[in-house]
């Protein structure tokens, strides 16, 4: 061992210089780590961010139908009621409305069968759309 003596600042020189290259090492594969984790976490941010907004906007567009289809329906009845107020019209509607009420007394069921409102609105409604 003691002839070895003079190598042991040598030694150590070589220990230095090895520390020195696993720190750099080790800051790499940080830096590394760091980079490809922040990456994931913007990459799933971004498709949570997605979904949300396709969400929504899927949302948005339902409410529109919603409200289309309403604004179709009432403005097919309010057309409806028109004819009902029309004297040439409101007496074969009203007829046909109480036969099929006296066809529903007699059958125990009320099918509307024969009721001219109805159709009415339908073919207004597909008039609409």
């Amino acid at each position: 061992m003691v002839q070895n003596q003079h190598l042991r600042h040598t030694k150590e020189q070589l220990e230095y210089s090895r520390i020195d290259r696993e720190y750099d090492f080790v800051k790499k594969r940080a830096l590394i780590n760091f980079l490809t984790t922040s990456k994931l976490a913007s990459e799933a941010h971004y498709h949570s961010r997605v979904v949300a907004m396709l969400g929504q906007i899927e949302q948005y567009e339902q409410a529109n139908l919603k409200n289309e289809l309403k604004n179709i329906a009432v403005g097919s009845v309010d057309k409806v009621f028109g004819l009902l107020e029309d004297p040439e019209h409101a007496a074969r509607i009203q007829r046909s409305a109480f036969e099929s009420a006296l066809d529903g007394i007699r059958d125990g069921v009320m099918t509307y069968k024969g009721d001219a409102v109805l159709p009415l609105i339908e073919a207004e409604m597909n008039e609409k759309l």
